[in-house]
């Protein structure tokens, strides 16, 4: 199963997802459990989430380069953080029906 992605549109358009090792490499990166977020947030958090997930395609781009991409071609940060936030949305969703439902308990 693909690990589903949301686009982003910079120079060229991005695939951004977050696999296991990108959600792990974050967490080393900041302290911050991905999970945690809670889609609050802040610029720089959305920067090295957005880093991360555009290093998958560009393994050799630094910090700094991925800084330079977003500032020549995004249009506006509300762009750049709606796109990590829907990154995140699509890594830890939940389906609503598991093929192991919980037994209601007696009351």
């Amino acid at each position: 199963m693909a690990i589903p992605f949301t686009m982003l549109e910079l120079d060229r358009p991005y695939k951004l997802r977050l696999g296991m090792g990108a959600i792990c490499e974050f967490q080393d990166l900041t302290g911050i459990p991905l999970g945690d977020l809670d889609n609050a947030l802040t610029l720089e958090t959305g920067l090295k989430a957005l880093w991360i997930m555009l290093r998958q395609e560009i393994p050799d781009l630094s910090y700094k380069d991925a800084c330079a991409l977003v500032d020549e071609y995004a249009p506006d940060w509300n762009t750049v953080l709606s796109a990590v936030s829907n990154a995140l949305k699509i890594a830890f969703r939940t389906k609503a029906k598991s093929a192991n439902p919980k037994r209601p308990r007696p009351q």
